[in-house]
């Protein structure tokens, strides 16, 4: 719905690895059930970034349920991988 109405989104620092993390935590235990394993290769010591740490996390958990629907019941693994491109900004 905040999607529908295109709400002004006030950017906060954020933590990526944290936003992963959170967004995992909901995510698991539906794809653990579906044969789905969730592998982490996060970054250490990542700047906080001004965004919108609830927009990114939903995007992150878009993305690993499609990845899991993808595989049409199948066992796999899914891949988070967060780094730095360089002193000001990362992925």
């Amino acid at each position: 719905m905040k999607f529908a109405r295109q709400e002004k989104v006030a950017k906060e620092p954020t933590e990526l690895n944290r936003v992963v993390e959170d967004a995992i935590a909901i995510v698991d235990h539906q794809l653990t059930i579906n044969g789905v394993r969730i592998e982490r290769n996060l970054a250490e010591r990542l700047p906080a970034f001004l965004g919108s740490a609830n927009q990114i996390q939903q995007v992150l958990m878009n993305f690993m349920i499609n990845a899991q629907q993808a595989l049409d019941g199948k066992p796999g693994t899914v891949t988070v991988s967060t780094r730095r491109l360089n002193p000001r900004q990362v992925e």
